[in-house]
């Protein structure tokens, strides 16, 4: 070995494997608790490793040698302090003859590096996968021939033959290492998050969300995302014997979320958004709306002239039946009208698959699906202190009595995330009832004993409040028919106004995750990524009301300022 062979192996053994070995003796003595203990052996090992290169033998693999001298110093020192041999009884003899499994009564190993290879045998053939894992079994467990294992699985005896070689060779290679990282990625004992929706119809199970609930199955998901992997390589990544990743896997490509892109590879089959990614993004959406492009004024300033242009209409009884202030009216006015004219804009350039061309799934819905990888949130960072879109953007109401509405819970800093179920759990006849006494069509006072318990569940919510002389006031908009179709007329009028903005901030927005999101993809992230623009809504209260435009929030009513409710 020359001095520079000796200078690479040194460095190696020092920058790679010297960390690992403390680790190793940690765990190994850690239950004793004595840190001179486990320092004392680490450094017996590295004796050995760095005296075995400098007398200049040949080493053809050092993490094997490593590996190799650290359980024969390990064995040496349970054999000082007297530690109780081990049972000598031995498994899967044969398998262990072909891979030269440790004999027990030999001088290098004893007991416990026996045992610890078994460990690894087991480990090897938990991750082993399909006919290989089968075979193994059938020959080794079941002490069947390769005829009859051929018969079992419909193959030739040569091809189970060539199977068993083949898994050997696989297993010793498994074997032949220290590393655990080698063997099992990251999501083997730090497992990633990712929540699910879609577009679209879901499934009679409510599909795809609930294909997803498991840990495992997002994790599958999560690590075939960029690049297809074989279910072999899944099992290392996971920790996830193979036997039941199999069965995952053939899961959800049943359920159409993974793809079997060639023979036994498979891939994610929708779009992921990291989260940490998506807060970024709206640093930079939000950069958009303040901009001025080509010669205009900024996005707030134009549609705050706008909508000053039409104070006097809006804040008619016509459109204002609750008879808020302007400042409390601006509250849902923004909201609605970026909201109206975003989605326009999404209609005309973003969505990219409408509802009759999504793709009909084997659960019965049509849907595209949407993940959002939660692994790596920090909570620490500066970013959640702002709103997410998905948090303060108008969400669709069916049949509850109300059109749409806007959760903006916290004014201002707009930190802290909205907590949505307060709407959906607010019974229908609620806001049925709080119409009919906005339009003056019932009177509080008159309420027959059914309606004072919807009346109290609506106080109970602030929809209503309590004024001082002891009458009540509504705390959110709601706007008859034929106001509101006035008011979409006035939405035709905006949009050519604000469309700049929108564009340049889809295009940014496309741009960036068009490096991110794998190629097959491309066709369905315009569907989710035209959601970066409800980030103007936030965007448009938060400054409105730095300058003192909108009203001060009070109580907890101001979960409703934004509420948009219409016949």
């Amino acid at each position: 070995m020359t001095e520079s062979e000796k200078k690479s192996l040194y460095e190696a053994f020092e920058t790679e494997y010297l960390p690992k070995i403390y680790g190793f003796c940690h765990m190994k003595l850690g239950a004793a608790d004595d840190a001179a203990e486990i320092e004392d052996l680490a450094q017996d090992i590295a004796y050995e490793v760095l005296r075995t290169i400098h007398a200049g033998k040949e080493i053809r693999d050092l993490g094997a040698f490593v590996w190799s001298v650290s359980n024969h110093v390990f064995c040496n020192l349970m054999r000082r302090i007297s530690r109780k041999k081990r049972s000598g009884e031995r498994y899967f003899a044969p398998l262990e003859e072909s891979l030269h499994i440790a004999d027990p009564d030999g001088d290098l190993q004893g007991d416990y590096v026996l045992a610890e290879q078994l460990a690894l045998l087991r480990r090897e053939l938990a991750m082993m996968t399909g006919n290989y894992r089968q075979a193994v079994i059938g020959h080794y467990f079941d002490g069947l021939s390769c005829e009859e294992i051929g018969r079992r699985l419909g193959r030739s005896a040569g091809t189970v033959k060539w199977w068993l070689h083949d898994a050997r060779r696989i297993i010793k290679e498994g074997m032949e290492t220290m590393s655990t990282n080698q063997h099992f990625g990251e999501r083997s004992y730090r497992p990633g998050s990712l929540r699910m929706s879609c577009q679209g119809t879901p499934g009679t199970s409510d599909q795809p969300i609930s294909c997803a609930a498991r840990k495992s199955a997002q994790n599958i998901l999560l690590a075939a995302y960029r690049s297809p992997m074989t279910i072999e390589e899944l099992c290392r990544e996971t920790g996830i014997p193979a036997a039941y990743m199999e069965d995952e896997v053939y899961a959800l490509t049943k359920e159409q979320l993974l793809r079997e892109v060639s023979s036994g590879k498979y891939q994610t089959d929708f779009v992921i958004l990291a989260h940490g990614d998506a807060l970024a993004m709206n640093d930079r959406v939000e950069e958009v709306f303040f901009r001025h492009p080509e010669g205009r004024t900024a996005y707030m300033d134009l549609l705050l002239d706008w909508l000053t242009a039409r104070r006097e209409e809006l804040e008619s009884p016509r459109f204002n039946l609750s008879g808020f202030t302007w400042e409390r009216l601006l509250w849902t006015y923004l909201p609605y009208f970026i909201h109206e004219t975003g989605s326009r804009f999404k209609q005309d350039e973003g969505l990219i698959l409408s509802w009759a061309d999504m793709p009909y799934r084997p659960d019965g819905g049509r849907w595209i699906a949407i993940g959002f990888d939660n692994s790596r949130i920090d909570y620490n960072s500066p970013l959640l202190k702002r709103a997410h879109p998905s948090d303060l953007c108008l969400q669709q109401a069916v049949g509850a009595g109300a059109y749409e509405m806007a959760h903006f819970h916290e004014w201002g800093a707009l930190d802290g995330r909205v907590d949505s179920s307060i709407f959906f759990e607010t019974p229908h006849d609620v806001f049925v009832l709080g119409r009919a006494i906005i339009k003056g069509e019932a009177a509080v006072s008159e309420l027959d004993e059914r309606q004072k318990y919807l009346f109290s569940v609506a106080l109970e919510k602030h929809l209503f409040d309590r004024t001082p002389d002891g009458g009540y006031v509504c705390n959110y908009y709601f706007v008859p028919a034929a106001a509101r179709e006035e008011l979409e007329g006035m939405v035709d009028e905006l949009y050519p106004l604000v469309k700049p903005y929108y564009r340049a901030a889809y295009n940014m927005v496309l741009e960036s995750y068009r490096r991110q999101v794998p190629a097959h993809l491309h066709g369905q992230m315009g569907n989710f990524l035209t959601n970066f623009l409800n980030y103007f809504i936030p965007c448009a209260l938060a400054a409105a009301f730095g300058t003192g435009k909108l009203s001060e929030p009070c109580g907890e009513g101001r979960v409703w300022l934004s509420l948009f409710a219409s016949e």
